[in-house]
């Protein structure tokens, strides 16, 4: 075995080393997790049909965790003889579907900073164990399944899951991990991904808070105001992916106005403008919007207006 062969079998992470170098790091970045562990459950562990059905839905991004997720799996853990008290849970693919064991990290802090969300919003239940309710999970999957039938390509924002509370507390957590690991902003949070810009200015708009609030619990500093700097950055990308998606409205609109033009008579073709001038309206009064259309001056064409 050539050293670029060893390099690249070094490379691949190992369930035991990723997991153990997690259950070292986190305790570092945070009290929290000094007093309160980390559990993960493995989607191809035998996972009840509700958390696997979640993890089919998303896909190959099978790595999510959610709310009190411990007291929804508590009875599974409890027959498997390992419960030990309220914790964080993540369900995460097995760590040799990542391409680097850096990755897995990065994964892990992401749904860490989703549970410093949760705590600094107060949604997480009592810290003290509590008898398990064998009905809570499948209730929670209802839920899940009528929200994934609701779901509308297009009408949930990127960011949705992923704002400001998230932002900040990632990249809190991100700052804090590399000062004993590598771990890459790429893909921690925000992006193309996420509708917003990348997650290196964000981390500029904290300014010093990283530095002066090293020692503070992450919760308390969620729970205080951010810096002026990162909700002006916030906004501004808010309003820019606005404002691209009134473009796009406006585009649809615009041939679709031509097709009742061309077809009058088709109920089909006036249905789809109605359609559009609302889906264009409830656009501009959910962003405070100029109610302008941006497209025809950007190509030239006739400036927009509402159908009579």
């Amino acid at each position: 075995m050539n050293r670029k062969e060893r390099r690249a079998r070094k490379a691949v992470p190992r369930k035991y080393d990723v997991v153990q170098y997690a259950n070292e790091l986190l305790p570092r970045l945070d009290m929290r997790y000094v007093t309160r562990p980390f559990r993960i459950l493995w989607v191809d562990d035998g996972l009840p049909a509700p958390l696997a059905d979640r993890a089919a839905w998303l896909g190959n991004r099978s790595c999510f965790t959610a709310a009190n997720l411990d007291w929804l799996v508590q009875p599974l853990l409890e027959e498997r003889g390992q419960w030990a008290g309220p914790c964080d849970v993540f369900i995460m693919r097995e760590p040799e579907l990542f391409y680097h064991a850096i990755d897995f990290l990065n994964v892990v802090i992401h749904e860490a900073a989703h549970q410093f969300e949760f705590a600094a919003d107060g949604c997480l239940r009592s810290t003290v164990d509590t008898p398990a309710d064998p009905l809570a999970l499948k209730r929670w999957g209802e839920q899940q399944a009528e929200l994934e039938a609701a779901y509308v390509p297009g009408q949930v924002m990127p960011w949705t899951g992923h704002g400001k509370i998230f932002i900040r507390a990632s990249l809190t957590l991100a700052w804090r991990a590399r000062r004993f690991v590598g771990v890459p902003l790429s893909g921690l949070c925000c992006g193309r991904r996420y509708g917003i810009t990348h997650a290196r200015h964000y981390e500029r708009a904290l300014g010093t808070e990283l530095m002066d609030r090293k020692d503070e619990s992450l919760e308390a500093i969620l729970r205080s105001p951010a810096p002026p700097e990162f909700v002006r950055l916030f906004a501004s990308d808010r309003r820019a992916y606005a404002t691209i998606q009134l473009q796009r409205l406006d585009e649809q609109l615009f041939y679709a106005r031509r097709l009742v033009k061309k077809y009058p008579r088709s109920v089909q073709a006036m249905e789809n403008v109605g359609r559009l001038e609302c889906a264009r309206a409830v656009h501009i009064a959910r962003f405070d919007l100029d109610d302008v259309s941006i497209l025809p001056r950007a190509l030239g064409l006739v400036a927009w207006r509402p159908m009579q």
